[in-house]
């Protein structure tokens, strides 16, 4: 069942004019207790993802890491054959 893309632009503007009801109001502390909220929201369901079965899910190897190599100056062998 596919989402409804009517509902995503429904609390989109519902969202928007309380935004703008509230800054009209000059109701700034009600908006900064609402971002709080929001980006705290936001921080708990990045925390919570599973990410760690994603990376099972691909079929990309892992390459080696020459990240230390370039910082501090080092040949990378990165490639390189070996006999």
């Amino acid at each position: 069942m596919a989402p409804d893309p009517f509902r995503y632009d429904a609390w989109t503007a519902l969202l928007a004019l309380g935004t703008i009801i509230l800054l009209y109001k000059e109701m700034t502390a009600v908006l900064y207790i609402l971002a709080t909220l929001g980006v705290t929201a936001l921080l708990v369901a990045v925390a919570m993802a599973d990410l760690s079965t994603t990376e099972r899910l691909t079929s990309d190897t892992k390459g080696a890491d020459d990240s230390a190599a370039i910082g501090s100056g080092i040949t990378s062998t990165f490639g390189a054959k070996r006999s």
